[in-house]
């Protein structure tokens, strides 16, 4: 009977729960806890297989929550399904997932949702714990066997025969010399049946193969490790690990083989089911991505639709600054939602896109305004676009309104790449008329600019420098490892 543990400061949210998870899961060990600090001692007492947590508590909040969790060994593996009634925003939902959460739902909660959310949870929990119980039992079986095989040959024969592996015994002529009793039970024959056979005998054609050049590795590698398909007597072929050691004899000449076979058909079904979790989560996410855009876009149009009703050119300004702005963000979004990579977007594509939306929205010719662009490949994490994006937009904006007036003609140059240490360098040069050379552009009064060396030294934790000459000239460096893949 699985045993879920529910943490909410508020009784009728449990009520609540309890009742959800009672209609969809027929058998079900649920316990309660009304704070934070409760249901952590409840998880390390109790270990449970699910963890359903509420964000927002008193004192101890469902973050804090799962941080505690995730440091205990008792409770780092169990799964936990955050819930939430504030702002389900994407920096909302990274901060969950960084806390260690698998899930982030939000309320008013579907009940459907939640029951199926949990389900998921159960299987790949019984799932997770099977592979890790396999795997303590393999290692102690290794263990016990290296021990046994130096006491006697009466141990020896005791210790193969009671083993739940299979046992395989080959000469030199590739023919069985002997198996045990497990090995005969997983693929239907008798030892009499197999004894003078070789293991090609048992194969399909494709794993002949592997099993030939296995063989052949007698001499050059005593140890080896394969993943082979047996044909059972009744025609089936089940998955194995063979764990093959070779025997050589006093003057270094093969002298046979033996393998232990390992029937590991549980844990491949385990791993698709598994692998088929992971990809529900991907759709998941990428339907995160695409949404956030769409989202982006309707606001970017009702900003349009709402500066199409006054005639103030500031308002129209504004409002095409904050346009620009969300088209910026918007982009990271829809580079996402195309990539296969989930948590990064390609900088190079990102700006030569971005510039085509700047040239559109501030209606410039090309043959006005040219650009030079030399940008190296490189791929950027989620939590780097967004705002790199902003000061880039800031940037080419700032170039498009200021540096060439009186629809002068002029050049912006764009330079990127990637140093050794990691460090990533943008140069954004343009050739207009500059600034005054007293002009202080970091203590100025344009909220734009501040808002761009905030998010460079503070969020990006980089550095930005320029120079007046020959119009302007931006350099900017931030660090390729200030965070860490999520996907």
């Amino acid at each position: 009977m699985p045993t879920i543990l529910a943490i909410d400061d508020r009784q009728d949210n449990l009520t609540s729960i309890e009742a959800i998870l009672k209609n969809y899961i027929s058998d079900l060990n649920l316990l309660k806890a009304t704070s934070g600090k409760a249901g952590v001692l409840s998880a390390y007492k109790n270990q449970p297989d699910v963890i359903i947590l509420d964000i927002i508590m008193p004192k101890m909040d469902g973050y804090e929550v799962c941080k505690k969790l995730r440091q205990n060994d008792l409770t780092k593996n169990i799964p936990v399904i955050l819930l939430t009634a504030i702002d389900t925003s994407t920096e909302n939902k990274i901060r969950g997932l960084e806390a260690g959460a698998e899930i982030f739902l939000a309320k008013p909660i579907d009940p459907g949702e939640l029951a199926a959310q949990v389900k998921a949870m159960l299987r790949i929990k019984r799932a997770e714990d099977k592979l890790r119980a396999e795997k303590e039992l393999l290692d102690e079986k290794v263990k016990e066997r290296t021990r046994e095989l130096s006491e006697s040959e009466e141990k020896y024969r005791k210790l193969i025969e009671t083993t739940s592996e299979g046992f395989w015994l080959i000469g030199t002529d590739k023919k069985t010399i002997d198996v045990n009793q497990s090995l005969c039970n997983m693929i239907g024959y008798s030892r009499f049946e197999l004894i003078g056979k070789t293991p090609f005998d048992f194969v399909d054609d494709e794993n002949l193969k592997v099993f030939k050049e296995q063989t052949s590795k007698i001499t050059s590698t005593v140890h080896r490790s394969y993943e082979i398909s047996l044909k059972k007597k009744n025609g089936s072929n089940f998955p194995t690990i063979f764990n093959a050691t070779s025997l050589l004899d006093k003057k270094g000449e093969p002298a046979g083989s033996f393998s232990f076979v390992t029937d590991i058909t549980e844990r491949k079904q385990a791993e698709k089911q598994i692998e088929k979790d992971l990809k529900e989560k991907s759709t998941l996410l990428r339907e995160l991505y695409h949404r956030t855009k769409n989202n982006m876009q309707v606001i970017s149009s009702m900003l349009r639709l709402r500066s199409m009703r006054t005639d103030e050119e500031f308002i129209h300004t504004t409002f095409k600054e904050i346009n620009n702005k969300i088209k910026a963000m918007s982009l990271v979004q829809e580079k996402l939602y195309k990539s296969k990579n989930l948590s990064e977007i390609n900088l190079k594509e990102y700006i030569e896109e971005l510039i085509d939306l700047l040239r559109k929205s501030y209606d410039l010719a090309s043959d006005r305004i040219a650009f030079q662009l030399e940008l190296e490949d490189i791929p950027i994490l989620l939590d780097c676009a967004v705002p790199l994006g902003l000061i880039i937009n800031e940037l080419i904006s700032n170039a498009f309104k200021h540096a060439f007036p009186n629809k002068m003609k002029g050049e912006i140059s764009i330079k990127s790449y990637k140093e050794k240490n990691g460090i990533i360098n943008i140069h954004l040069e343009d050739n207009g008329v500059g600034i005054p050379a007293d002009l202080n552009l970091k203590e100025g009064d344009s909220i734009g600019l501040q808002t761009m060396f905030s998010l460079i030294e503070y969020q990006l934790k980089g550095e930005v420098n320029y120079v007046t000459d020959e119009g302007l000239k931006w350099h900017l460096k931030i660090k390729d490892n200030l965070y860490k893949k999520r996907v």
